[in-house]
């Protein structure tokens, strides 16, 4: 478990470490320049399998009914 917790915080550190030294920053300032995270399932199976399972990528989800889990109704105060 303890793997677990340590390998998840390690892969993400070393996804943005490798798109910011292999990434031409310039680029991704246009919206035109985006590709989406599914043109790095090629390559990258495993790291991108861990990532869609991740925190920071439920974060990233459209807000609806599904991925927003909190209870943001009144009931609660």
């Amino acid at each position: 478990m303890v793997t677990k917790r340590i390998a998840a915080p390690f892969l993400s550190l070393m996804v943005t470490a490798c798109l910011m030294t292999f990434t031409d920053l310039d680029a991704m300032a246009s919206a035109d320049a985006y590709v989406g995270s599914l043109q790095c399932v090629g390559c990258h199976a495993e790291a991108y399998e861990q990532w869609s399972q991740s925190d920071h990528f439920k974060a990233m989800a459209e807000a609806n009914e599904r991925t927003v889990l909190g209870d943001f109704s009144e009931r609660g105060s």
